[in-house]
């Protein structure tokens, strides 16, 4: 079962502007020190987490999912949680609107393909809260 104070910590720090987005990665180091470092949504979960650190673009091993202790300190079933097509269409419709399916897709997946902080903190709501 998804621990909600947690997940509430996610979705408040996917709002609040502290992160700028990046995709591909966990996390992208900028090269400019002037420039802040860029998290997938997953990212933002394992910066939060604190019980690793980045190397470059991974944390703990990890470049695209959740380390399985981020899964487990979150209380997800799965590294990189797969959402609801109706859901995901509700937060994110021109997302879904790309899609030939109507499969389920993974955060990892709406936030690679355009989907905003804002609509991924919407659809981790509805989905864990």
């Amino acid at each position: 079962m998804a621990n909600s104070e947690l997940i509430r910590k996610w979705v408040d720090a996917l709002r609040s502007g502290k992160y700028a987005q990046g995709t591909e990665h966990l996390r992208i180091e900028s090269e400019y020190p002037e420039m802040q470092d860029a998290y997938c949504c997953l990212g933002v979960a394992c910066d939060l987490s604190g019980l690793g650190h980045f190397d470059g673009e991974s944390y703990m091993g990890e470049y695209g999912v959740l380390p399985v202790a981020v899964q487990y300190f979150l209380g997800l079933n799965e590294r990189n949680p797969e959402i609801p097509y109706f859901v995901a269409n509700k937060y994110a419709p021109e997302i879904m609107a790309t899609r030939l399916s109507y499969d389920n897709i993974t955060l990892a997946e709406l936030n690679d393909k355009g989907a905003t902080f804002e609509q991924i903190a919407d659809i981790i709501e509805a989905v864990f809260l």
